[in-house]
């Protein structure tokens, strides 16, 4: 990963974010923006796959090839994506589990979705 996006990058400056990260903030490069829709735009001109997650509509990420330039954008854990930030083009993956649950929380599913890209990537 080499950046995050986020309204207020000093937010990841923040006492907690910096211990909770365990050193990787130091090589996470903030990326700011106020229009989620006007940045994910910026990142599909530039050429980088948008990869989205639904718990009910994505394609099984285990079976879901993982492109090399994406960028993985999480919602609010109960929300989810804006429907403007929304682009027909855009992978959507879910993660399958035992049915036992409705979902993971936003920190375990990135986690889950950051390992299985370096699986893909970087192994």
């Amino acid at each position: 990963m080499k950046g995050v996006v986020v309204q207020d990058a000093a937010l990841l400056e923040s006492g907690a974010a910096i211990r909770t990260a365990e050193g990787g903030a130091e090589h996470v490069q903030p990326i700011t923006g106020d229009n989620i829709v006007n940045v994910l735009d910026d990142f599909r001109q530039a050429g980088y796959t948008v990869v989205t997650t639904s718990s009910e509509q994505g394609k099984p990420l285990f079976k879901t090839s993982l492109p090399a330039k994406m960028v993985l954008v999480l919602g609010q854990e109960y929300e989810g994506l804006p429907d403007a930030a929304r682009d027909p083009n855009d992978l959507r993956v879910k993660i399958d589990g035992t049915g036992n649950v409705a979902g993971l929380n936003i920190s375990v599913a990135t986690g889950v979705l950051l390992g299985e890209w370096w699986r893909q990537n970087k192994a």
